[in-house]
C-alpha cells in the first residue's frame, strides 16, 4: 500500500478574529485520502494511472534494476537528485518511489502542446535554464514545505556522453537553504536507452542506484555541498551486469553530434549509410563506422563516440576555429550561410523573425551580416543561457530575450560548442 507524501493543512482562525469566528477548524477539514498523494481529483486519478502504466513498462520493457530504493523517504520532503541524459530520466528513477514527486521541468518542454499539459497534471513545475528563476524557486520552496519530494536535476541538461557534467553552482546553495535531506540517483545505463543525440531508443536495462538519505552540516558551504553531490553523481555509462541489448537505425542523429568527421575532421561530411542505418559513412573520405548498443564505433578506427568527439574537440582547438586561414584573416571562427535569427516571445514557440543572413562567429561576438553590412551583432558577455532544447533546437538569451538560432544546412550542436567555448574563452563561462 502507497503511504500518503501530504495531507491537507488544517485552517484556523487568529486569534484576533472577531470572538464568533474564533473556531478551530479541524475537524471541520479532513485530511485528502492516502490515495491522492495530496493532488486534486483529476491529477491524482492521472498521476495513479500513469504510475500503472510506468511500472508495467518498467518491469517488462525497461527490465528495471533498482538499487537502494527503500532509501527514500516516505513521509517527510527530499529532494531526489539524479543524473541526467535521456528525456525518459525522470520516468525511470521517479516512479519506482512509492509517493508523488514533483518535478522541475525546462519551461520549453512544458510549452509543447499535449506533452506540457500533461506534465503538469502529474506535477512538473516549469524552470528557466541559465538564469534566475525566482517563480520557480518559490514554487520549489512552497511545494517542500508542503511535504513533497521534489526531484530536479542538477547539471542542467542532459549529458551527449552519458558523463556526470559539473553540477550546477546553485545546487549547494539550494540544499544549504532547504537544509533537507538529499537522496542521489545514479543511473548507470539510460544514455544506452538513447543517447541525446539518438533519434531512436534501443532495448536495454535500466540501473538505477538510489544513494541517501544524505543530510549535511549548516557550517558546510555551497561549494563544499556541491562538491560532495557531484562526487555521488559521478557515472561512466556501462552495463554491470550482462544483459541482452538490442537497437535499430542506431546512426540516426549521429552526423548532428559528431559534426566533423574524426578521420580527416572535415566539417559536416558524416551521414548515415544508406545501407545500413547503423553506419554512418564520410562523404570525404569515405571512412565508416558501424555502431553498437554500447555506442562504440567499429570500422575504420575502434572508438567510442564520446571519444570521437573528444578527438574532434581537440583538433578544433579552445576557442574552436573551423578555418585557421580565414580566421587570422577576417577574426571569423565559424560561418554559415542561409541563417534566421528569431526572437521567442515567452506565450509563442514559433518565434518572431528578427534577422535573416550569414551566421558569424566573430573575435568581437555573434553577428549576422549581408556581405560586408553587420545586420546584427551581440557581445559573448550579453548572451546568456546557450542551450539546445528538444529537437535540437539552439537557444540564447538576451536581456532576459529568448533567441532562437535557425540554420538548417547546419548542425546546431556545431554552433552551440563553438559558441559555448567563444563565451568561455571571452567571459569565462559557458552560460
Amino acid at each position: 500500500m502507497f503511504r500518503a507524501a501530504w495531507t491537507a493543512k488544517p485552517k484556523s482562525f487568529s486569534i484576533g478574529s472577531p470572538p464568533h469566528l474564533e473556531t478551530d477548524l479541524t475537524s471541520a477539514v479532513k485530511p485528502l485520502p492516502a490515495w491522492r498523494y495530496g493532488l486534486p481529483l483529476f491529477n491524482a486519478v492521472v498521476y495513479r494511472g500513469t504510475l500503472v502504466i510506468l511500472r508495467l513498462l518498467g518491469r517488462t520493457v525497461w527490465r528495471w534494476r533498482l538499487d537502494g530504493l527503500e532509501k527514500c523517504p516516505l513521509d517527510e520532503p527530499f529532494l531526489l537528485l539524479p543524473n541526467h541524459t535521456s528525456l525518459m530520466d525522470p520516468f525511470f528513477v521517479g516512479s519506482p518511489v512509492n509517493r508523488c514527486i514533483r518535478s522541475m521541468a525546462s519551461r520549453s518542454v512544458l510549452k509543447i502542446p499535449y506533452l506540457g499539459a500533461f506534465l503538469k497534471t502529474v506535477g512538473s513545475f516549469p524552470k528557466m535554464k541559465y538564469t534566475k528563476d525566482r517563480a520557480a524557486m518559490q514554487t520549489l520552496q512552497r511545494l517542500f514545505d508542503e511535504g513533497f519530494a521534489i526531484l530536479l536535476f542538477p547539471e542542467g541538461n542532459r549529458s551527449f556522453n552519458g558523463e556526470t557534467a559539473p553540477l550546477l553552482p546553485g545546487v549547494g546553495r539550494l540544499i544549504k537553504r532547504l537544509g533537507c535531506k538529499v537522496v542521489y540517483a545514479r543511473m548507470n545505463t539510460n544514455y544506452f536507452f538513447q543517447p541525446r543525440w539518438a533519434k531512436y531508443p534501443r532495448w536495454v536495462p535500466i540501473e538505477v542506484t538510489y544513494d541517501g538519505p544524505h543530510t549535511y552540516d549548516p557550517d558546510q558551504t555551497a561549494e563544499q555541498i556541491t562538491a560532495d553531490a557531484q562526487k555521488h553523481l559521478t557515472v561512466v555509462p556501462h552495463l554491470k551486469n550482462p544483459a541482452a541489448t538490442w537497437g535499430f537505425r542506431m546512426a540516426h542523429g549521429l552526423p548532428q553530434y559528431l559534426w566533423a568527421c574524426p578521420k580527416c575532421f572535415e566539417l559536416e561530411t558524416l551521414a548515415v549509410a544508406p545501407d545500413d542505418g547503423n553506419s554512418v559513412v564520410c562523404g570525404c573520405c569515405a571512412s565508416r563506422w558501424t555502431l553498437n548498443v554500447e555506442c562504440m564505433m567499429s570500422g575504420t578506427t575502434e572508438q567510442s563516440v564520446a571519444d570521437a568527439f573528444r578527438a574532434i574537440e581537440a583538433h578544433f582547438g579552445a576557442p574552436p576555429v573551423a578555418d585557421r586561414a580565414h580566421f587570422d584573416e577576417t577574426g571569423v571562427a565559424l560561418r554559415g550561410a542561409g541563417g534566421e535569427l528569431l526572437e521567442v516571445p515567452p506565450h509563442d514557440r514559433k518565434g518572431v523573425l528578427k534577422c535573416k543572413g550569414e551566421y558569424q562567429i566573430h573575435t568581437s561576438g555573434l553577428r549576422i551580416v549581408d556581405g560586408d553590412t553587420v545586420l546584427w551583432q551581440a557581445s559573448f558577455e550579453s548572451i546568456k543561457a546557450i542551450s539546445v532544447e528538444m529537437a535540437n533546437l539552439l537557444h540564447f538569451r538576451i536581456d532576459g530575450t529568448l533567441h532562437r538560432v535557425v540554420l538548417p544546412e547546419e548542425s546546431p550542436l556545431k554552433w552551440d560548442h563553438f559558441l559555448r567555448k567563444w563565451r568561455r574563452h571571452e567571459v569565462g563561462s559557458e552560460h
